[in-house]
Formats: structure tokens, C-alpha cells, sequence
């Protein structure tokens, strides 16, 4: 490949930029139709910037002598704008040669429009009732396509952007690409050099092109394609003259065609899309003769592909918009190329059924992203609403406008924001921070569109980007479902599986083991020896579910001659009988079905009766009606014909299956595969000895390959990285100044914290399990989660008053959340093409705690603190080596024994601590944080038929640190007050829903460090001030004052950021 150039800093996602006009109908800023495209893909416009309309017949149509038409024609000799000679003959004032864009005042009389639009009684193209009503000129009925219904989810095409790896957050590295889930992956982008050679985006190594070809490994039946365009190539600059140069001769098309075959071949890719933005557009750097020559191109790219003995594909991107679309030869183009990539509208479609293109010429679009944009007024915020302009980018894509999916579930779950549904529009859209609104697709809203794309028979589905989806590939699930795609799964050799499972587990002999694989961390590798990783195993009997649907590489099974129509209005338990026979010579793939008997195999039915439903085979006996229906004649026949019966009472289902084998492993820690995966068990010479969680004579065993540090390694590249800032005020109230006595008093308190975690972050488990009959049972499991790193955090308080935080309504203490959960980048892990999916998620969370006594007795009841001055404490935590393993070891509860592995707490006072007096009875006030990093595991097996969903357990491990000021009248000095500090440290590990692997109360949970600590230099004393404001604003400013300009007043003489934060808290 060529070498690298400079990576665009604008990388533009909606390479279609359809940018949902069909999701976003929704904020109506005002701009010219006919460029919405190319408005929207480069800047948002405000309702009252709106372009004046242009050639699509609305707007201002009157002209003068120094007003020429917009529209471009004849101003006539009245004053208004049109074609003919009313308007163009005696009496023009400009444009007076101007012609009709159709009908009879064309420069062709009588000339149709691209696309066969509608053609308006002035001569302007469109499809509206303006030009397809009253007085239309020609093609003024818009056709439907003929089609018959089919099931999209079985081509599912998803784009993935290669550089998605320099965003913040939320990535998709290759070893993470969800291969079980599509059917063809294409990969963003691929560009075109002068010498018309397929080369690398810059920023991106030719290695990023080269490694995506290994996951094929892990499915073969996956197409890998290169996109080659993108809206950044065909911007303004060196770019642009590529595509248009590359068509414009049969020579040139030539080279570019020999090289494309090259970089194939040498890749190992399946084909081509192109994204073209646009042919023929002049903004786009378009020429009129784009369109053919794409066409041109598109052709003798097919010829060669069918010279070259390979049967690779081809693909284009299409516009939603009349605009640009006008200018693609969109009939010739489709009749040679496998599909068109379009993001679907209503209107778009329709264009295309203007020109006779199929349905199942269009594989639909859809978007994981969201739209996002500032509302003029908050107090407007349904569609239709205007807006100033984009909405801020979000954390991870760091673009104005556009959110992933990820972005937009973590706005939903941190503010609590509502979703609503446009049903017009098929989408959902929500408004948060007052003025921030955002429209998107969820699972609800693609299913819609789903239903809608089989209904008009589409032939596939398309979505960008997959890396934009969250970690737990919610969006992908809604539309693909792994066990309708008809790819084919990798044979299972990566490890014995006497390495994988206890002999009394091990999968019998035949079974056909699926596994789903995803590596990821910092390599961008597919090896798991080398990488972060996790694995997901099922293998069973074949004989519990048969599917007679055909699939790739596996037998082809026996074929329906009929099917009875009443299939799905039968009750459940009635039997159904249709007519079936094997026209293929391999009989024993054909009939499978027969392995151990018929009653009570499940059987996946195929396309051609009851497509996608699940039934219970009851018999398969000789039909005494042997005849062949005509469209069957042609086939050669290898069986008689037999009578297969079955229902949907899935009661009576089979129940001789041995046990299916689920084998589950998650790290991020190198040397965990080689250790504990690809690794001979612990066998116990008694096998009835042998405990029944772990491969394994004991939890020791697996404890001990954690401690050998030559081979289980904690690489800090592999680890998760944290660093956060956790500044945030937790507490304020204050009271109005009020004169008493002509003395003027007021009150007011403020908590608050200030400093940041800096963290990395590391996990294993593993489990074996079985599953018989929708029973489901883990019989060994283990895991652990190691910090290391450090919080550094400033706990402080100042004020006058009485304080009471029961009244916060927050309990007692007081809880407060800053981020709640924040999920790190997990994976959901797919095995094969069943529906047995495991789901890893790690996180962290964040809670502080507040709370208030009255006396210096915290066992007081009484939760009333009187406090006048300002205190606050540093607290630098180290995280420790220290390691939670799961089940909790016997010694995990001994504080001790973890004391040594990690540093003493820093416990640093405030140097502005002031006390100005103290209550009788003194008091005590307590700040706190508790952060915890954590990992939660769900498993999902077979949904289609019956459900084993298991919530596994949620492994933490909880770092809580608490700040306790206690204040009161010295001892030794009447007229000072004295203030005590006390720090507690506590390390706790738990596992949540441990008994869903049979891990008991003990075993879930340990307190691994619980400390206590006071500063050296003890308590500190302070002379009692003047209570009155007067008196001392002489010396510090009131730390909570009620004075308007807070922020100059709060902790004047504290740090600055302390100050930010509490006037932040005030406001």
C-alpha cells in the first residue's frame, strides 16, 4: 500500500448522509431541499438562516430588471419568473434563453426528468402534489414495486470504522468485531491514489487492512469487503479529482480495476463498496459525464471479477436525495452489482421505484448514532422545534452533532432523561440539559424499520457504524439474530477440549462445539495468547434441535413439497403434516433429524414453511401420496417421500440430551489464556472428590496461577485505564442575613470534595457450566479483580449553623451519586450461530457519603450539628496490589494479611482550617467516599425456545474512605474550640447474585482492609471569635455567606478550585 498521509481531523460517520431524514424529520431548521445532503453533512442551519429555495419551484419567484429569477429562467415582461414565450419571448428582462428542466418548454420538447419524476405544469422536476398534481406533464403516478416479503435479517452488512481506535472511549478494535453477527463486514476506508492504486487512510497502518482478514478464522462464512470514497475523499483538495479522473476512461478504469483485483487477492477480501459522494454533483466536484462512467465502471469491473474465477462482490452507496441521486444511472448501475447500500427514506425508495430498480436490489440502511442539536428555546422541544445548531460532541467521537449509541445510553442512564417516540418517524428522540436534544434508533425503532424492509422486500440489512453501538451490542442484537445468517462455523481447534472441561463435563464424542472469540486491549492482533480476551464455548448433542434450513458447509436437509396453510392458526398441541423428501445424495445429513429418534427433536423450520419458527417433530413415516409438485420436477430425488408431522407443544420436547457444555473465560490480563485456558486441568484422582465448582481439586489451585507473576502477568498496557476527576459539591443550604438587635447574622454550609482517581484495572473468570433442557447449572467458576493506582481526594466543609443532613432527604448519612455506574468498554461474546451469548461488563461507581452528629458522641442520635469555621482534609489512597479473588479465599477475611500490600493512607489537613467557637456539647462531621470497580456478567442460552437467563455475579471490589472532623470547646482553654480528625479506610470485595453459580454468602463476600488512622501532629485548637458578621468579616470572610456575589466570598482565603466548586454549588 501507499505510504501514510495526514489523517482528515474530521472523519465524517454518515458517509450516506442520509443523516436521517427519515429520523429526523424532527427539527425543522429551514434549508434549501434540493442541498440538504450537503448542508447536514458540514454544519447545522438555523431555522432563521434559511437558504432561498432554488430550482424545486418554491420561494420567491417574481424578478425586475435587477432582479433576475433564482430559479435560473426567463423573467418575463410582468414581472414573475417561468418558461415559454409569455415569460421568454416579447418583454424578457433576463435569462431570456433560459429552457424548462421538462415538458414542452425543454431544450428538448417533451424531455422527461431524471429518475422519471414528475414533471409540473412549469417545467420543474419533483414529486410532490406541486409537480405530480394538477396539470403534471409526464410520469406523474408513482409506481410500486412488485415484491414478495422477505426476512432482511438474513443479510446483515456492517460498516466498521478502521479508525475508531483514536477516540477516547468506546472502541472496537478487529479482535472485537462481532463476526457472528454479520454476514459481510465492510471496511471504512479504503482510498484511491493518483495512479488509481487502493491505499490506506492516513493515520492507519496498511496492518490494520492486512489483520481484519484473520478474523475469518473465527467465521469463515464471512465476507470482508474494503470501502473505497467516504465523504472526506471527495471533499475539496487532492481527493476530489480521483473518482471522476479514475471513470472518465476506459484505460484509466482498466489500471484501477487490475490494481483492486491485486489488493484483494493479496488481502483476502470478498469485494468492494464504493462510496462515491457524489457523481456529477458539481459541489462535489462532479462533471456531467460521472454517470456513465460510473455505470462504465461498475460493468467492466463485473466482467473482470467473472474472468478472474473468483466470485467476489460488488457494492455502491446511494444518496437519499433526488439532489444527487438525479446524476447515478441508477437502472444500468444495479444490474451490476450485487446490492445498493442506501439509507433508507420513504422518498428515496420511491425514486428508485420510478426506475424500475428491485427491492431486492436494495439492502436498507441503518444508523447506530444519533443526531444531536441545541434548541433555540428550551421551552420548544418537540419536532418541529427550531435550533441554533449542533449539539455538543459528545465524550468518545468528540464530533459536534453526532452521538454514537453508546453516548447516547450513557446520557439516558446519568441524567435520567425521557425518551419519547415519534411513530411517524419510526425514532425515538429526548431532550436533556434544558436546551440539548437528541433523536436516535433503539431496539423499538429498528424492529419498525425491520418490519417495514420485509414487508417491501428489501434484501438485506446495512449499519453504521457497528463500533458506534454500546458495549453490550444492543442495537446489533436488535437486528441481527446469529441463528438465521447463512454463514458457516468455524471448526472448533484452538483447544482441546479436555483442556476446557472436567471429564465428568466433557462434551461426548460428535458433539459440535460453537464458540465466539473477541480479542481486544492494546494489540490489535486476533491471538488471545497475546492479548486481552473473551471466550464463550457451547457443545452438545445435534440431535436435540435440527434445523431444515440450508445453510453453508453443513448437510442439506430434507425439502417440504407442500405446507399446510392453517400452520400458525392451529392450537399448539394439534398436529401439522406436510409432505417432504431429500434431494441429496448425503441421506444421513439429510434426514438428521432421525438421530435417536424423531418425537421430540426440536426442529428449526426452513424458509419455505412457517420461516422461523421452532417445532416439535412428532413422526416421519412413508406418505402414501408419492407424487412430485412441478416446480420439484426438475430435481433428482434421492429418498421417497414421507409424511412429517409435528406441533408446537414444546411440553413434550426430548429430554434424552446429554448435557451441552458451556465453557466462559474474560480477561484482560496477559497469560490468562495460556493459564487457564489453553492449560490441562487439575484432574482429582478420585473423581468424587473432586469439588464440584472448580477444574480443579481445590480454589487453590486456580488462586495459586495468579500468584505465578513469570506467567500470569499485569501488563499496565493491557489494564483498563481510569483516570477521573471526582471535584464535586455535595451539600449546600444557606439563610438570608437578618438583623437582630441591630446585629446583622446569617447562616449557611457547604460540603464538597475535590481530586481524581487515577487507576488500572484489571479482571479474569472463567466458569463451567451445563445446560439440559432449559436447566441450567454452573458447576465451576472463579474470578478476580485487581486495582492499582491511587485516589487523591480533598474532603471539606465550611459554614455557620445548624446542620441536619437527614433533612437533605437523602438518608442518614446522606448518599449521594456523582456518576453513578460508568460502564467501561465490555463485550458481549456470541457462540457461533446459537443463541448462546455471554455478556461482560466492567464499570466503576462513585458514591460519597455525609453525615452530621450532634456531640462529639457519634452514637448520638440527635443528627443536628452546630458548626461555625471551615475544615477539610487530604487523603491520598493507594489502590494496593492486593487481589479479590472469587470465591473469597479462606483468608480473605483476616485484614491483616493485606495491610502490607499496599501503602499507608496520606492524611493531610487543610492549612486554612479555622474553628471561630463551638457548641457546649460539640459535634462531628463525616465525609466520605466509596469507589468501587467491578465486573458484571449475564449469560443468555437458546431464547427462541426456551430462556436461560442468567444474571451471573456482579464481582467488585470497593475502596471506602471516610473523613471524620469532630469539634468542640477545649479542654484546657475557654475561649478556644479544638478540632479532631480521623481517617478510616476499608477494602471490601463482594460478589453479588453469588448464588446463581452456587457461590454462598461467605464466598461472595470479604472485608479485605479495614483501617484507622489520626494525623501526627493531632488535634488543632482555635481562639473563639465574635459570632457577629461585623466583627468577623474583620478577620476572614464568612465561608457561606449569603452575600449575591458568591463566588467571591465563599473560602476566599481556601484553594481556588474549592471555591469554583462551591459557587458551582450555590448557583
Amino acid at each position: 500500500m501507499a505510504a501514510s498521509r495526514k489523517l482528515p481531523a474530521l472523519l465524517v460517520y454518515l458517509f450516506f448522509f442520509a443523516l436521517n431524514l427519515v429520523i429526523f424529520p424532527i427539527l425543522c431548521a429551514s434549508v434549501d431541499v434540493e442541498n440538504v445532503e450537503s448542508i447536514f453533512s458540514r454544519s447545522l442551519v438555523p431555522r432563521e438562516q434559511s437558504a432561498a429555495a432554488g430550482a424545486s419551484g418554491s420561494g420567491d419567484f417574481s424578478c425586475g430588471p435587477d432582479k433576475p429569477c433564482s430559479n435560473k429562467a426567463c423573467c418575463g415582461k410582468d414581472g414573475w419568473c417561468g418558461f415559454g414565450d409569455k415569460y421568454c419571448g416579447k418583454g424578457c428582462q433576463s435569462h431570456c434563453d433560459a429552457k424548462a428542466d421538462c415538458g414542452v418548454n425543454a431544450a428538448k420538447p417533451g424531455q422527461t426528468c431524471p429518475l422519471n419524476v414528475c414533471c409540473s405544469q412549469y417545467g420543474f422536476c419533483g414529486t410532490t402534489s406541486e409537480f405530480c398534481g394538477k396539470s403534471c406533464q409526464s410520469n406523474c403516478s408513482q409506481p410500486k414495486p412488485q415484491s414478495s416479503p422477505t426476512n432482511v435479517r438474513k443479510r446483515v452488512v456492517g460498516y466498521w470504522e478502521a479508525w475508531n481506535d483514536q477516540h477516547a472511549c468506546g472502541k472496537m478494535g478487529i479482535g472485537s468485531i462481532p463476526v457472528n453477527y454479520l454476514t459481510h463486514l465492510i471496511v471504512s476506508f479504503g482510498y484511491i491514489d493518483s495512479n488509481f492504486r487502493v491505499t490506506n487512510m492516513d493515520g492507519l497502518s496498511s496492518d490494520v487492512y492486512r489483520n481484519v482478514g484473520e478474523l475469518k478464522a473465527r467465521n469463515p462464512g464471512l465476507k470482508i469487503m474494503i470501502a473505497l470514497g467516504g465523504w472526506t475523499f471527495n471533499d475539496p483538495g487532492p481527493w476530489q479529482s480521483v473518482f471522476p479522473t479514475m471513470v472518465s476512461s476506459q484505460a484509466n478504469r482498466a489500471t484501477f480495476i487490475r490494481n483492486l483485483l491485486g489488493f484483494l487477492s493479496e488481502y483476502g477480501y470478498d469485494g468492494v463498496d464504493f462510496d462515491w459522494e457524489y457523481p456529477g454533483a458539481k459541489d462535489r466536484g462532479g462533471s456531467d459525464k460521472d454517470g456513465d462512467n460510473y455505470t462504465a465502471l461498475l460493468k467492466e469491473l463485473r466482467e473482470a471479477f467473472a474472468a478472474s474465477g473468483r466470485d467476489y462482490i460488488s457494492t455502491f452507496t446511494a444518496p437519499t436525495s433526488y439532489w444527487y441521486l438525479r446524476h447515478f444511472d441508477i437502472k444500468n448501475m444495479s444490474e451490476h452489482v450485487d446490492w445498493i447500500n442506501l439509507m433508507h427514506i420513504d422518498l428515496a425508495l420511491d425514486l428508485f421505484w420510478r426506475v424500475d430498480v428491485k427491492p431486492s436490489s436494495i439492502v436498507l440502511g441503518l444508523g447506530f448514532y444519533g443526531r444531536s442539536f441545541t434548541l433555540a428555546s428550551s421551552s420548544c422541544w418537540k419536532p418541529g422545534c427550531a435550533f441554533t445548531g449542533p449539539g455538543a460532541a459528545g465524550p468518545c467521537t468528540n464530533t459536534a452533532g453526532i452521538l454514537s449509541y453508546k453516548e447516547v445510553k450513557d446520557i439516558l442512564r446519568s441524567t435520567g432523561a425521557t425518551s419519547y417516540l415519534d411513530k411517524e418517524a419510526a425514532a425515538r428522540y429526548l431532550v436533556y440539559a434544558g436546551d440539548s436534544w437528541i433523536s436516535y434508533d433503539d431496539p423499538s425503532t429498528i424492529q419498525a424499520k425491520i418490519d417495514y424492509a420485509n414487508k417491501i422486500g428489501l434484501s438485506g440489512v446495512m449499519i453504521w457504524a457497528i463500533d458506534l453501538d454500546d458495549s453490550s451490542l444492543e442495537s446489533l442484537r436488535a437486528v441481527s439474530d446469529p441463528s438465521l445468517l447463512d454463514s458457516v462455523d468455524s471448526g472448533f481447534d484452538l483447544v482441546d477440549l479436555d483442556k476446557l472441561f472436567p471429564k465428568q463435563y466433557l462434551p461426548a464424542s460428535g458433539s459440535k462445539p460453537s464458540y465466539g472469540l473477541v480479542t481486544f486491549g492494546g494489540s490489535d492482533g486476533t491471538d488471545p495468547t497475546s492479548s486481552a480476551f473473551g471466550f464463550l464455548l457451547l457443545a452438545g448433542d445435534s440431535h436435540v434441535v435440527s434445523s431444515l434450513r440450508k445453510r453453508d458447509g453443513q448437510p442439506e436437509p430434507f425439502v417440504f413439497l407442500d405446507c399446510p396453510e392453517d400452520i400458525l392458526d392451529l392450537p399448539k398441541d394439534a398436529a401439522r403434516t406436510a409432505r417432504v423428501t431429500c434431494v441429496s445424495g448425503d441421506l444421513e445429513g439429510c434426514y438428521q433429524i432421525m438421530e435417536r429418534g424423531v418425537e421430540g427433536t426440536i426442529v428449526e423450520m426452513p424458509d419455505s414453511c412457517a420461516p422461523n419458527q421452532l417445532v416439535r417433530a412428532i413422526s416421519l413415516t412413508a406418505s402414501k401420496n408419492q407424487s412430485i409438485p412441478e416446480a420439484f420436477s426438475h430435481h433428482q430425488r434421492f429418498s421417497q417421500v414421507f409424511d412429517f408431522s409435528f406441533d408446537f407443544n414444546f411440553k413434550l420436547m426430548r429430554r434424552d440430551s446429554n448435557n451441552t457444555s458451556i465453557r466462559m473465560d474474560y480477561s484482560n490480563t496477559p497469560g490468562y489464556w495460556d493459564q487457564l485456558v489453553d492449560r490441562p486441568g487439575i484432574q482429582s484422582r478420585d473423581l468424587q472428590h473432586l469439588d464440584e465448582r472448580f477444574f480443579a481439586p481445590s480454589d487453590l489451585e486456580w488462586n495459586s496461577v495468579y500468584d505465578d507473576t513469570d506467567k500470569f502477568k499485569f501488563d499496565p498496557g493491557s489494564a483498563t485505564k481510569i483516570k477521573k476527576d471526582l471535584s464535586a459539591p455535595l451539600y449546600w443550604q444557606t439563610v438570608d442575613g437578618c438583623a437582630i438587635n441591630g446585629t446583622d447574622y446569617s447562616e449557611g454550609f457547604g460540603a464538597y470534595v475535590n481530586g481524581e482517581i487515577d487507576a488500572s484495572f484489571y479482571y479474569g473468570f472463567s466458569l463451567i457450566g451445563t445446560e439440559k433442557g432449559g436447566s441450567w447449572d454452573a458447576k465451576q467458576s472463579h474470578g478476580f479483580l485487581q486495582v492499582r493506582g491511587q485516589s487523591d481526594m480533598t474532603f471539606g466543609f465550611g459554614g455557620i449553623g445548624t446542620v441536619d443532613v437527614t433533612k437533605a432527604g437523602k438518608g442518614k448519612p446522606a448518599t449521594l451519586d456523582k456518576d453513578s455506574r460508568v460502564n467501561l468498554d465490555g463485550h458481549v461474546i456470541n457462540a457461533g450461530h446459537t443463541s448462546g451469548l455471554a455478556s461482560f461488563q466492567p464499570y466503576y461507581d462513585v458514591t460519597y457519603h455525609l453525615a452530621t452528629f450532634n456531640g462529639t458522641d457519634r452514637d448520638n442520635e440527635n443528627p443536628a450539628a452546630s458548626f461555625n469555621g471551615r475544615l477539610s482534609a487530604r487523603v491520598v489512597s493507594d489502590f494496593g496490589k492486593l487481589q479479590a479473588d472469587f470465591p473469597v479465599k479462606d483468608d480473605h477475611n483476616d485484614p491483616d494479611k493485606f495491610g502490607n500490600k499496599r501503602k499507608k493512607d496520606q492524611f493531610e489537613l487543610g492549612s486554612n482550617n479555622v474553628l471561630y467557637g463551638s457548641p457546649e456539647n460539640g459535634g462531628a462531621i463525616t465525609i466520605g467516599s466509596q469507589v468501587t470497580f467491578g465486573l458484571n456478567i449475564e449469560f443468555f442460552l437458546y431464547r427462541d425456545l426456551f430462556h436461560v437467563e442468567s444474571g451471573l455475579p456482579n464481582l467488585s471490589l470497593s475502596y471506602s474512605t471516610l473523613s471524620t472532623f469532630t469539634f468542640g470547646p477545649s479542654k484546657k482553654s475557654s475561649d478556644e474550640s479544638c478540632a479532631k480528625y480521623e481517617l478510616s479506610t476499608d477494602i471490601l470485595q463482594l460478589a453479588n447474585n453469588a448464588e446463581s453459580i452456587g457461590w454462598d454468602a461467605l464466598e461472595g463476600s470479604a472485608r479485605l482492609v479495614s483501617e484507622t488512622q489520626t494525623p501526627e501532629n493531632g488535634a488543632q485548637c482555635f481562639k473563639n471569635a465574635d459570632i457577629s458578621t461585623a466583627s468577623r468579616s474583620e478577620r476572614t470572610p464568612n465561608p457561606l455567606s449569603s452575600d449575591p456575589d458568591f463566588n467571591e466570598t465563599l473560602l476566599s482565603d481556601a484553594a481556588e478550585d474549592e471555591t469554583r466548586l462551591m459557587s458551582l454549588a450555590r448557583r
